[in-house]
């Protein structure tokens, strides 16, 4: 995905968040449901991606100063090692990720804030954005995977011939 349209897709996601869903008493949490489907996805560059959305996110809380781009960045710390343990299916690699990164974040709202919202309602959520994060990734189109080689038998016992005509001397 190009990044001028990741940009767009995470500010909108960030401002649907933090105007429209505001006001609901349970909502998908947008933004992290974003970051899970980047996660789960791993393209190359998937940590800006997730740093971008919450920088973008920042911008549209009121309250919280640096606080989403810091807890994505804790959320990147912790997925950088454990990407290989995910299951392979994208739609169940995205819930998990997406209700592992909203445990996290909804820990650290209630250590920074000293209370804030319930346990709950965190949870719920987190599972809301988890469902909506599998769903994407289940939309998504794969990459093709390449077979893998070894060297000694990608070349030939014998070099190949050409059937082709030769060129007069």
């Amino acid at each position: 995905m190009p990044w001028t349209l990741w940009i767009a897709i995470a500010w909108l996601a960030a401002l649907v968040q933090h105007s429209t869903l505001a006001a609901l008493p349970l909502a998908p949490d947008l933004p992290l449901t974003l970051a899970a489907w980047a996660i789960s996805l791993g393209e190359a560059g998937w940590w800006w991606r997730v740093w971008l959305v919450g920088v973008l996110r920042d911008l549209y809380d009121p309250g919280a100063e640096w606080f989403h781009t810091a807890a994505l960045c804790l959320v990147i710390a912790v997925a950088l090692p454990t990407q290989r343990w995910l299951p392979v299916m994208p739609w169940l690699r995205a819930a998990l990720v997406a209700l592992g990164a909203g445990a996290l974040i909804a820990v650290l709202d209630l250590a920074a804030s000293g209370g804030g919202r319930q346990a709950g309602s965190a949870l719920a959520s987190a599972m809301l954005s988890a469902a909506l994060a599998s769903l994407a990734a289940q939309w998504t189109p794969r990459r093709q995977r390449t077979h893998r080689v070894d060297e000694d038998q990608a070349a030939p016992s014998r070099p190949e011939r050409s059937s082709g005509t030769t060129m007069p001397a």
